[in-house]
């Protein structure tokens, strides 16, 4: 037979391999690149029906919104899970191929989206909001997804076996956690400064003025700001209410608060 034959005949299934690779991650790419990235879906339990054991509360997802992008992109990684443990043991490389194209489909996430929204997620706080809850959601799902999977792998070949010892995600949980407190710590200290900006020289004016005998006309400059704060805090709360989980909004409203009361 001709060369150029054999040498397809021989890499027939390697080819087909990385061909199937290719398309799941240009599925994802396609998912993260094109989609809407405000869009949002109700994710989680509510807190208050955690469950009847409280310490079990803290494996819950709690009831949040993530955007459509992140939702589909896992969709699409247990897809491919599920493909890598249904397929038989040849060709060998297929399932192990399968395997790392799902672990690559969070490595696009983290990679596109901070980049294609950054300035969203720097200065709007609902896309740094959801950006957050995106990555405590992945985090979430990798704690779980490789002790899910990892017993579906047959073990006919040593391929087979190692798949099963070394099936994982949860070393993806702390990047994942690491960008969510990024995101959502850089707002808040975006949002704090501004608050500082709004409240903050009004209340120094009053403090120089306390330390005078003139006329104190700057009470109502003061309770101007306080208003302006008050305002500011209410616009961020209709914004993050839909968006965070309750415990986040609590602890994030509240640091905001602190912020202008320690100004007084």
């Amino acid at each position: 037979p001709p060369p150029k034959l054999v040498e397809f005949c021989r890499e027939f299934e390697q080819n087909y391999v990385e061909h199937r690779r290719c398309v799941l991650l240009n599925q994802a790419r396609d998912i993260l690149r094109n989609h809407d990235y405000h869009n949002t879906i109700s994710v989680g339990v509510d807190e208050e029906q955690s469950g009847e054991d409280p310490t079990m509360a803290i494996f819950l997802l709690h009831r949040s919104s993530v955007s459509e992008v992140a939702s589909q992109i896992m969709a699409l990684l247990r897809q491919t899970m599920k493909e890598s443990v249904q397929m038989p043991a040849t060709p060998p490389t297929l399932r192990p191929t399968l395997y790392k194209t799902s672990r690559e489909m969070l490595s696009l996430f983290r990679a596109i989206i901070p980049a294609s929204h950054g300035h969203e997620v720097a200065t709007v706080p609902r896309t740094a909001a959801v950006l957050h809850n995106d990555c405590i959601y992945f985090a979430h799902h990798c704690l779980t997804l490789g002790l899910e999977f990892k017993e579906k792998y047959t073990a006919e070949d040593a391929r087979g076996k190692l798949l099963q010892q070394s099936c994982i995600f949860v070393d993806l949980v702390p990047l994942f956690r690491e960008l969510a407190d990024q995101s959502m710590g850089d707002m808040l200290d975006v949002q704090a400064d501004q608050l500082v900006d709004i409240v903050g020289s009004r209340i120094t004016y009053l403090g120089q003025a306390l330390q005078s005998n003139e006329s104190l006309h700057e009470w109502s400059e003061a309770e101007t700001a306080l208003a302006a704060g008050i305002y500011h805090l209410r616009h961020l709360a209709q914004s993050w209410r839909p968006i965070l989980s309750q415990r986040i909004f609590a602890q994030s409203m509240g640091h905001l608060a602190d912020v202008v009361l320690t100004l007084y």
